[in-house]
């Protein structure tokens, strides 16, 4: 008998949700081993009839992704978790996604996460010795499985020199990213080069329309290009034709960036910042924007600054990153014993 997961979801394509983007290529990644479950309904009764949905399956295995918008400000996932793992002859496994950077209050309810699921599943080594300093004695019962890229690889590789974009944000569309600033360092850098192409790539979050009006007015006469809500196909051919990616990421770019792995896949050098949880490995791909931003990009545009090049990235992917979707799946399903 294959070995089967039910992936329970609160968000899945079209939403505009990496999660729900991750949930889906995990799915469809090798559906003979999966079943999805999209639950928006996180209210006691929500929970009730999403129990009865599970009991119904005879699928043994139960991963939660969490958080997402629809069930980040209810506690009725971790009963969920709770009622699995001591009330059923099922198994749950949950997926923490950006434990660490969540609210306090959030973060101190997710610890039932960790007391009391079967598996805990980060997507860094740091997130996950992190939870390891909270919980001890439950370490064994934390995994990591990297996230793999929820954009594909162009169909035809160019290389820098072939590129007509020379620099783009790309990333979800809604505040608090910093897009504004991108729109600024164009504006600024378009003092001194005038024929400079630029881009912002993105799916638009559900709520952010009245942010992206003002983006496109921020951005009038600047000559900067939108490509919003494309699929992922068209998004790996605008990152193949981009020479830099700009990801001016709060807190450091990481493992869990997926627009960072998307970019160095279409082989687009990234420029972005270094956080608390940014690895050393990064250093040899990544320019780190500094106190003195304007002038470090202008010299990577005028060639001056070539320290990172697509060779290093193709270095990069030979290392310890995950090599498909598949490969993913296949982690989960080690788990499965």
């Amino acid at each position: 008998m294959v070995e089967k997961i039910i992936l329970v979801v609160g968000a899945y394509p079209p939403d505009a949700c990496g999660i729900g983007d991750y949930s889906s290529q995990l799915v469809h990644a090798d559906e003979r081993h999966w079943e999805c479950i999209v639950w928006k309904d996180w209210s006691f009764s929500g929970l009730c009839k999403l129990l009865c949905s599970i009991k119904k399956s005879n699928v043994r295995y139960i991963n939660l992704q969490y958080p997402t918008k629809a069930s980040y400000g209810s506690l009725m996932p971790h009963l969920l978790c709770i009622y699995i793992a001591f009330f059923s002859h099922k198994r749950f496994m949950v997926t923490l996604h950006e434990f660490m950077r969540m609210g306090l209050r959030y973060r101190l309810a997710a610890v039932l996460f960790l007391l009391f699921a079967n598996k805990v599943i980060f997507t860094t080594q740091v997130e996950r010795k992190y939870a390891s300093n909270i919980i001890p004695f439950r370490k064994k019962q934390f995994v990591v499985i990297p996230i793999y890229s929820n954009i594909v690889k162009a169909h035809v590789f160019k290389t820098t020199n072939e590129r007509t974009c020379d620099i783009a944000y790309f990333g979800l569309i809604s505040p608090n990213r910093n897009i504004e600033h991108f729109i600024d360092l164009v504006k600024n850098v378009r003092l001194s080069h005038k024929c400079v192409s630029a881009k912002i790539i993105g799916m638009v979050v559900e709520g952010s329309e009245d942010f992206l009006s003002f983006l496109r007015q921020e951005a009038q006469n600047t000559g900067i290009e939108f490509h919003l809500n494309k699929s992922n196909e068209e998004v790996a051919e605008l990152l193949n034709d981009c020479k830099y990616t700009y990801l001016p990421f709060h807190d450091g770019v990481s493992e869990r960036r997926g627009s960072f792995l998307a970019s160095v896949l279409n082989g687009a050098i990234v420029i972005t910042t270094k956080g608390p949880w940014t690895s050393s490995k990064f250093d040899k791909v990544c320019y780190y924007i500094d106190s003195d931003e304007l002038h470090l990009v202008k010299r990577i545009l005028d060639g001056v600054e070539t320290s990172k090049s697509q060779s290093d990235i193709f270095e990069y992917l030979q290392s310890d990153v995950v090599k498909s979707w598949v490969d993913v799946s296949n982690r989960y399903l080690s788990l499965c014993s």
